[in-house]
C-alpha cells in the first residue's frame, strides 16, 4: 500500500506525510517498533512514537514509519532524513493507529485482488454480470449497470433494495415512461449530462446516495454505472474507482457485436429486444415505445440489408451510414451481421420515390435487400424480421441477379421450400404440366414458357402477348395447342391455380426460372 494513500485514509486523524525516499514509499505489512530495534525491512510499515525513532542509534534509510508525535520538535530533525513517515497528534492511541493501518492494508490487498479479477474478466470476455459482481466487491456497495435506454444489463445482489428505480429495474428491467417523464428524473439527467466524470447524486429518486458514471464508446453514450451507499458510506476514492470502471465496461461493450455498432442505444436496444422476442406483454411494449420516443405513423415494414460479398472493403457501419441517404427515414441497427431498418413501406414504394440511386448503390456495393410484410403490431417484429431474412434467402436462391426481394412475392416459395425438407412436394405438381414439359424437351418447343406467362397474367391474352412480344393471334394458337397437349381446359380457374402452384414447386425443386 502506498504511503500517500494510507495518509489519505487517516485524514480524520490529522496526519502529516513526509516522503524522503519515493522509491520505497509503500508497504505490505505493519509492525510496532521500539528504540531497541536494529534491523528494518522497507516493505514493512513500522508504527511507534517519534521519540523512539529519534533514539535509534542510526536512522535507517528508505524505511516507512507511522509515528505518534509525542515530541513535536523531533519531526523537524527527521524531515531531511532519507525515510518516509506519517505523524499524527499525540492525542491518538498507537494501538488504534496500528489497527487502522492493518485495516487499510487489508482493504488495499482486497482492492488489488478485485482489480486483478476485473482484468482477468475483461481478458477472457466474461459477462457484464461477472464484472458488476466484482465491482460490487471492490466498492463494498451495490452496483447497477444499465444501457442508455435504462434497460438493466447487470446488477449486483442486494436484497434490501426498495427505492423506486431499484424496484422498476426489478419489475420491468428498465425505468417506466412515467418515471422518465418526471421532473425529478429529468433534473437528475441534467446533473449527469453536464459532466463527463462520475457524479455524486444525493438521494435523487432513491433512498440512497449514488455515484453514477457514463459508459461511452467512441464518445457515444451507451450506458451508465451506478453505485449506491446502501451498505457502507462512500470513500474518498470511490468516484475515481467508478470512473475506471466506466472505461473497463466501455472496453467490454466495444467487444460486443451489438453495442460496438450502436449509434442510438435507447432505440436500438429496444428494437433488438423486440427482434429477440423479449416482450410478452403489449402494455410493456407500449411503455418502452414511449420511453425511447419511437413513433410509427403509417404502414411500416422491416427491411434487411445483407452483404453478398464479405470481401467488400466497406464495413457494415459505413454501409449503414451511407445507405440511409437512399432510403426513407427510419430506425436502424446492426443485428446478426445485417443492417435492419424499420421504415415506412408506403414511402419506399411510393411513385414519388426514385429507387434508381438505391439500386445503383446496392449494385456497386454488392448488397441485397429483403422486405417484410406490413407491420401491424410491434410484438410481431420477430416474425417480420424472419420474413425479410427468408425473402433474401429464397429470393437469392431463385433470382440471384435481383437486388430487392419482397416477401409478398416469395411467401409461397418459402412455404414450398420449408415443406421440401419434410415431404416430397414434387408429388403435388399437376401431371399435365409434367407432360407439357416432356413435350417441349422432345420437340424443342417452348410451350411451357408460354403457359407460365399466361398463368402469371391470370389468363389475360393481351397482357400475355405483350410480355412474350408476339401477336395475340399467335398466342391464341399456342394456348389451343397447349390445351391439346395437356388435354385440359385453361378457362377453369382451379386448373389454372393448380398449374401455377406446380410451376412454383418446380422452381424451388429445380432452381429454375420460367
Amino acid at each position: 500500500m502506498k504511503m500517500d494513500v494510507f495518509a489519505s485514509a487517516l485524514s480524520a486523524y490529522g496526519p502529516q506525510l513526509t516522503i524522503g525516499c519515493r522509491e520505497s514509499a509503500s508497504f505490505k505489512s505493519v509492525k510496532i517498533f521500539s528504540d531497541q530495534d536494529r534491523f528494518f525491512n522497507p516493505e514493512i510499515l513500522y508504527a511507534g512514537r517519534i521519540s523512539d525513532l529519534g533514539r535509534l542509534d542510526f536512522l535507517p534509510q528508505g524505511i516507512n514509519f507511522l509515528c505518534i508525535e509525542d515530541e513535536p520538535n523531533r519531526r523537524v530533525t527527521l524531515e531531511n532524513a532519507h525515510l518516509n513517515f506519517i505523524t499524527v497528534p499525540p492525542v491518538h492511541d498507537l494501538c488504534i493507529m496500528v489497527n487502522l493501518a492493518q485495516d487499510a492494508l487489508k482493504d488495499s490487498l482486497r482492492e488489488a485482488s478485485c482489480w486483478e479479477k476485473l482484468l482477468s474478466a475483461v481478458t477472457h470476455r466474461e459477462s457484464a454480470q461477472k464484472m458488476v459482481d466484482i465491482a460490487a466487491e471492490l466498492l463494498g456497495n451495490p452496483v447497477i449497470f444499465s444501457d442508455s435506454s435504462t434497460k438493466l444489463i447487470a446488477r449486483s445482489n442486494f436484497d434490501q433494495g426498495d427505492s423506486l428505480l431499484w424496484s422498476e429495474h426489478s419489475q420491468y428491467g428498465y425505468f417506466s415512461y412515467e418515471t422518465m417523464q418526471s421532473e425529478k428524473y429529468k433534473r437528475m439527467l441534467q446533473k449527469m449530462d453536464n459532466i463527463v466524470r462520475p457524479v455524486l447524486l444525493e438521494k435523487e429518486m432513491s433512498d440512497y446516495d449514488s455515484i453514477t458514471g457514463k459508459v461511452l464508446v467512441d464518445n457515444i453514450l451507451i450506458g451508465r454505472i451506478s453505485v449506491l451507499n446502501a451498505i457502507q458510506p462512500f470513500r474518498n476514492d470511490d468516484i475515481d474507482i467508478v470512473d475506471r470502471l466506466c472505461h473497463i465496461l466501455a472496453y467490454h461493450l466495444r467487444q460486443d457485436n451489438f453495442y460496438k455498432f450502436v449509434k442510438d442505444a435507447r432505440r436500438e436496444s429496444f428494437l433488438r429486444d423486440l427482434i429477440d422476442n423479449c416482450y410478452s406483454d403489449k402494455e410493456e411494449i407500449d411503455q418502452r415505445k414511449m420511453s425511447v420516443g419511437l413513433k410509427l405513423d403509417g404502414l411500416y415494414c422491416v427491411l434487411v440489408v445483407e452483404m453478398r460479398d464479405w470481401d467488400n472493403p466497406n464495413t457494415l457501419q459505413n454501409i449503414r451510414f451511407e445507405i440511409k441517404a437512399f432510403l426513407p427515414p427510419g430506425n436502424s441497427l446492426i443485428y446478426n451481421n445485417k443492417i435492419v431498418y424499420l421504415l415506412n413501406k408506403e414511402l419506399l414504394f411510393s411513385p414519388y420515390y426514385d429507387q434508381g440511386p438505391l439500386m445503383k448503390y446496392l449494385t456497386e456495393n454488392k448488397l441485397s435487400i429483403g422486405i417484410s410484410r406490413n407491420l401491424k403490431d410491434l410484438k410481431n417484429l420477430p416474425e417480420l424480421y424472419r420474413q425479410s431474412v427468408d425473402a433474401l434467402k429464397i429470393g437469392a436462391y431463385l433470382n440471384s441477379n435481383e437486388l430487392i426481394y419482397d416477401y409478398d412475392e416469395y411467401a409461397l416459395y418459402h412455404l414450398f421450400h420449408s415443406l421440401s425438407t419434410k415431404v416430397n412436394i414434387g408429388g403435388f405438381c399437376h401431371p399435365a404440366l409434367v407432360k407439357l414439359m416432356e413435350y417441349d424437351r422432345r420437340n424443342k418447343s417452348n410451350f411451357t414458357k408460354t403457359l407460365y406467362a399466361y398463368l402469371k397474367q391470370n389468363g389475360n391474352q393481351s397482357a400475355t402477348a405483350a410480355e412474350l412480344y408476339i401477336h395475340r393471334t399467335s398466342l391464341i394458337y399456342r394456348i389451343n395447342k397447349i390445351e391439346e397437349i395437356m388435354d385440359l381446359p385453361l378457362d377453369d380457374a382451379l386448373i389454372r391455380s393448380h398449374l401455377y402452384t406446380s410451376f412454383q414447386i418446380i422452381e424451388i425443386l429445380e432452381r429454375k426460372a420460367f
